[in-house]
């Protein structure tokens, strides 16, 4: 048989040789990352390499195989590295972070008059800027935590606008030039919010009756750069934006294109009638670098400023039971509109009746549309009670472990001992909803995800638990499970790589840990000096 089809027996076994010679061929792509220690939900694994094409993992797996499987132009030796899946910061302020470059730091002020030297400097340092902002102040942080008044502002700074808000960003102290500029009186009066005029102090709602002038398209610009490069160093390789208007939406995805912006962004579009106006008979908004399909919404305020809407009065101010910002029947209609839409709602909820208005809400809106991944955005006090409730109804709680141990001095102060255990309880809630994204809230919060390490561990979560909330959680919660948040083929190359490895890492030592490297879309963004 052979002999007497010579040609097509030749041809058929160079076919087959052909296909197993090409077949043993390495395959080539743009880089390899090798000799790393790979660390994920499912284990710790040395001895790994990555080989990436177009921005996405092709496949992982042991450095032998992948090196002897796959061949590119360059590679990065990680000896001794450790590599996780690219952090996810599930709820920040990013455009807000680095506007705050030109302000007036306040952070870990131990008085008011503490404050006012700052701001007397920054004022004589930047003597063209008609109005003088700053955040960061706790009252509780200072040996009188009662709340600070306009008195010396205006004393020493007359006539200039000055406004200065609390560290939570739910209340701020105003000059009087500031009230007078924004019409604010002593009696006008609101919904959602408190006047204080003698004092100058603004709660929640009253805040938006400011007249500010807006930073210009450029400001923006560089603020958006500064805050990427903060978060590329500390290792973040996407953000959740928890809150913006439309147009600084398609400035981000603007600068997306040009190239000039490279981090992730999930943004949040904010509540206000303009922008709900325009998204109305819009589809949600993808891009590589960009996903718009989620409202912010806020239903009280914080518990620091005892904003924050409570079942039971305030421990420290028996006649007071917080704020609810906006009617219930506002929530009700803006549910069923987003819901009908295929949209996301997340909600800024802190005090054990917010948390419980919105989850009865939804559970009436909800059951007609699955899969609908709607957020509570800090879920901070909530009871047993309503956290199976939101289990059941498929709502997330969004977290932010730093919360508790930043608050850890005065909490017990607001609520009482016996609503203490509702409080921060993250154990509770990733044992009962199932999954618990986190991120920082910053600037609220340092941008700082070791601190969500370690304050996720002082709550009683586990290494695994929390690294999954930061990456497989985060992605989750934004539709994105399939592109980001894990080590799999067709994922972004996004990592985060460390010199140590953070599980053997004490409490302590952990913030002490410095990034080494960070990888967004197969790209080295960050390498420390």
């Amino acid at each position: 048989m052979g002999m007497k089809y010579p040609l097509l027996f030749t041809f058929l076994l160079t076919l087959c040789v052909g296909r197993l010679s090409a077949q043993s061929q390495p395959q080539k792509v743009d880089h390899i990352l090798y000799g790393f220690t790979l660390h994920t939900t499912e284990g710790i694994f040395p001895h790994q390499a990555i080989a990436i094409d177009n921005g996405r993992i092709v496949s992982n797996g042991p450095s032998s195989v992948i090196r002897s499987s796959y061949t590119a132009p360059s590679s990065t030796a990680l000896k001794n590295k450790h590599l996780y899946p690219g952090w996810i910061d599930a709820h920040t302020h990013f455009l807000a972070y680095g506007l705050g470059a030109n302000e007036v730091d306040l952070t870990g002020t131990k008085s008011w008059n503490e404050c006012i030297e700052r701001v007397l400097s920054f004022a004589k340092e930047h003597p063209g800027n008609t109005l003088v902002i700053g955040r960061g102040w706790d009252q509780n942080d200072w040996e009188d935590s009662s709340f600070p008044s306009r008195e010396i502002l205006d004393k020493n700074l007359p006539g200039r606008p000055i406004v200065l808000t609390r560290i939570d960003g739910h209340a701020a102290v105003v000059s009087l030039a500031a009230l007078n500029q924004s019409s604010i009186g002593p009696n006008t009066s609101l919904l959602g919010g408190e006047i204080h005029f003698d004092s100058g102090l603004l709660v929640d709602q009253a805040m938006e009756l400011l007249i500010l002038p807006v930073p210009s398209r450029q400001e923006k610009i560089t603020a958006l750069l500064e805050a990427q490069q903060a978060c590329f160093s500390l290792g973040l390789t996407g953000v959740h934006e928890a809150g913006l208007s439309t147009p600084d939406i398609f400035l981000i995805d603007s600068l997306h294109r040009e190239g000039i912006l490279k981090m992730p962004v999930y943004a949040m579009v904010s509540d206000r009638p303009s922008d709900r106006a325009y998204w109305a008979d819009k589809s949600p908004l993808k891009t590589d670098l960009l996903s718009v399909r989620s409202f912010k919404f806020y239903s009280d305020g914080a518990l620091g400023s005892r904003g924050a809407l409570l079942r039971a009065p305030y421990h420290d101010r028996q006649d007071h039971y917080g704020l609810q910002l906006f009617p219930t029947d506002y929530f009700l209609l803006a549910a069923q509109e987003l819901a009908s839409k295929g949209w996301q709602m997340n909600t800024h909820a802190i005090g054990d009746s917010a948390n419980r208005l919105l989850i009865g809400l939804f559970e009436t809106v909800l059951p007609s549309y699955p899969d609908h991944r709607w957020r509570i955005e800090h879920a901070q006090i909530v009871s047993r009670e309503d956290m199976l409730r939101m289990a059941h109804a498929g709502i997330l709680p969004s977290v932010q472990p730093s919360h508790a141990t930043s608050d850890l001095p005065w909490a017990m102060d607001r609520l009482g001992p016996e609503r203490m255990p509702d409080a921060y309880a993250y154990r509770a809630l990733l044992d009962v909803c199932g999954k618990l994204p986190m991120g920082t809230d910053f600037p609220v919060e340092p941008i700082q995800p070791l601190r969500t390490v370690a304050a996720g561990l002082h709550s009683g979560l586990t290494f695994p638990e929390i690294l999954r909330g930061m990456t497989e959680d985060a992605a989750f919660s934004a539709f994105q499970e399939k592109e980001t948040g894990g080590i799999a083929p067709q994922m972004w190359a996004n990592f985060t790589i460390f010199d140590h490895s953070l599980e053997k890492s004490t409490t302590h030592s952990l913030l002490e840990q410095s990034i080494f490297s960070t990888w967004v879309h197969g790209e080295e963004v960050y390498r420390r000096p």
